[in-house]
């Protein structure tokens, strides 16, 4: 209930999203999922607090797009500044954004690859640290 007062996820907008493809009805389920990612130590996720509940195994390090860039998108919410949700992040990096295209898996993802791109180019140090620890 939470995820369709939020995002909007309802049955009919994720098989919209899906375009018909075949997924395990739950995420915990989902064995191309788990095998896909079952030798990935470092995620980067917009609000991976909340994916990482998801996930197979614990994320040796982790980035998360949504903290690292409250202070830098400065939205004010009741005197102090709120997370950015994903598509505040992109349009702040001057990455467009199709709100009818939100919250599929693949389109998600490239924006997510976008703002950690755009991040890496503004030398954000978090990212850069991010990127150090890869090598």
């Amino acid at each position: 209930p939470q995820a369709v007062r939020i995002h909007g996820l309802t049955e009919q907008r994720l098989m919209m999203l899906r375009h018909n493809a075949q997924y395990a009805h739950h995420f915990s389920s989902d064995n191309d999922f788990n095998d896909f990612s079952a030798d990935i130590t470092h995620w980067v996720a917009h609000n991976i607090q909340f994916d990482v509940a998801f996930l197979p195994t614990k994320p040796h390090k982790e980035f998360c797009t949504m903290k690292s860039n409250t202070a830098t998108v400065k939205i004010l919410r009741n005197g102090s500044y709120k997370f950015p949700t994903l598509a505040e992040t992109a349009r702040f990096y001057g990455i467009d954004f199709d709100s009818e295209s939100a919250h599929g898996a693949a389109y998600d993802t490239e924006i997510l690859f976008a703002i950690f791109l755009a991040m890496h180019s503004a030398k954000d140090p978090s990212a850069l640290r991010f990127l150090k620890d890869l090598r």
